[in-house]
């Protein structure tokens, strides 16, 4: 053991900050991966004109997301619009 002593008081305040901003990072990143995975489907199976469209909607979705306090509902609602565009591009 080490000559000096050694503190054991820990930071469990910031701790929990650290894991609820993990956690909304990683609901953020989810739905933006779910969401490029589906711009691929449409670019791939449909037309690649309205791909790039997509993808930029999903980056900027997440964008706004980050400096909305991790929120991933901007994603949800590009995921969202992109899933709509998927159902009516493929049900016609």
């Amino acid at each position: 053991m080490a000559h000096g002593e050694m503190s054991t008081a820990m930071d469990y305040a910031e701790h929990e900050r650290s894991y609820a901003a993990f956690v909304k990072l990683t609901a953020l990143g989810t739905v933006a991966c779910v969401n490029i995975a589906l711009v691929l489907l449409i670019t791939g199976l449909y037309s690649g004109a309205w791909g790039g469209a997509f993808l930029a909607l999903t980056l900027i979705a997440a964008a706004i997301g980050l400096l909305a306090n991790f929120s991933w509902v901007p994603s949800g609602i590009a995921l969202a619009i992109t899933g709509l565009f998927a159902l009516l591009a493929f049900a016609g």
